[in-house]
């Protein structure tokens, strides 16, 4: 291997690492507030999932956000459903809000909540529970979600939110560029580690679109799956190879 291809593939290596941790970290704190929300609020069973809750990824010092859910109305008749929403607070005493729309034959509406730095739970997170009432044809539905809360008056949410995760993509990509450039990628490890190498990058694309779409159980899997995969590269690259 010449020294080009030897810088590469070193080169190709820890710019690889570096997106991919940080696409893990990305991530992992997306679903961590998910998973709180489920254990923070008391069990409300429904027959179906909310599943048009969101709320903010991310949100910083100085920002107030929206939590948003909508209702679509398949009937036609005019409905009428009730939102019962708790939102977190510091004393653990949730606020309760009560919502009540209407709805006409065949329209979606859409609600929205305001949630502040005032709602911090744990320091660091904004958690949300929302029931809606069944009406006519429709269940009831019961959804929860969470944000995360940073001290970083100088940027907004969405600005780490896309700076991180255009950070891990590019250095990922980057990596895997440098690693293909190095012309050799059978060396030290070869197939073994360009497969585990594929298989990572799989798993850490998928967690962290799990966590753009709230699905924080998914999310907890690849971070798990993950950490095995990278323990299996560390394995072939530290193993002597004739």
């Amino acid at each position: 291997m010449n020294r080009f291809s030897k810088l590469s593939r070193s080169l190709g290596i820890v710019f690889f690492s570096c997106g991919i941790l940080v696409n893990i970290l990305f991530f992992a704190l997306l679903s961590w507030p998910g998973l709180e929300a489920y254990d923070y609020f008391n069990y409300q069973p429904a027959g179906a999932a909310l599943t048009s809750l969101k709320c903010p990824f991310v949100l910083t010092t100085q920002e107030s956000g929206q939590v948003t859910a909508s209702y679509s109305n398949p009937s036609r008749l005019t409905l009428e459903p009730q939102f019962r929403v708790e939102i977190s607070s510091p004393d653990l005493s949730n606020r309760t809000i009560n919502t009540a729309l209407s709805v006409a034959p065949g329209q979606t509406k859409e609600v929205h909540w305001a949630i502040t730095s005032n709602d911090l739970v744990f320091g660091r997170l904004i958690l949300v529970e929302a029931y809606q009432s069944p009406v006519y044809d429709t269940p009831d539905r019961e959804g929860r979600c969470g944000t995360l809360w940073l001290d970083v008056p100088q940027l907004t949410g969405m600005q780490i939110f896309v700076g991180v995760l255009s950070a891990g993509l590019l250095s990922t990509g980057l990596g895997w560029g440098l690693w293909i450039a190095s012309n050799r990628p059978k060396r030290g490890g070869g197939p073994d580690v360009t497969g585990a190498m594929l298989a990572l990058t799989a798993v850490v694309l998928f967690g962290m679109i799990a966590g753009i779409m709230g699905w924080w159980l998914i999310g907890v899997v690849c971070l798990v799956i993950s950490f095995l995969l990278i323990l299996s590269i560390l394995g072939h690259l530290i193993a002597p190879h004739p």
